[in-house]
């Protein structure tokens, strides 16, 4: 978003716009979205003492819910999605959808 000297951002929109940010870097680079997911998925395994596979399904699930990135397809990626993976890419596809639909009433 530009921003014009009669208008400051907001928070969210700062914050829109990083996460934008980083989503774009990370589509674009797949080694860099790795990164992000071995530092989501290794404190979640330090911190409740999990198994490797349920630490890499948890930052995969985070990876997917924050930044939109579906880290399953990396070939690094040894594991299924979890279940709740699935689920939240359901619900953010049907958000998505209706999200439009509203939009497109609105003229917004």
């Amino acid at each position: 978003m530009t921003h014009s000297a009669e208008h400051t951002p907001g928070p969210f929109e700062d914050l829109e716009a990083a996460l934008t940010t980083l989503r774009d870097a990370m589509t674009a680079d797949p080694e860099y979205a790795w990164g992000w997911h071995c530092n989501l998925a290794m404190p979640v395994m330090d911190a409740t003492g999990v198994s490797i596979e349920l630490a890499n399904k948890a930052g995969a699930h985070l990876m997917q819910h924050l930044f939109g990135v579906d880290i399953t397809k990396d070939g690094r990626f040894e594991f299924e999605k979890s279940g709740a993976q699935q689920y939240a890419e359901l619900r953010i596809a049907i958000d998505s959808d209706a999200d439009a639909a509203i939009a497109k009433a609105t003229g917004i």
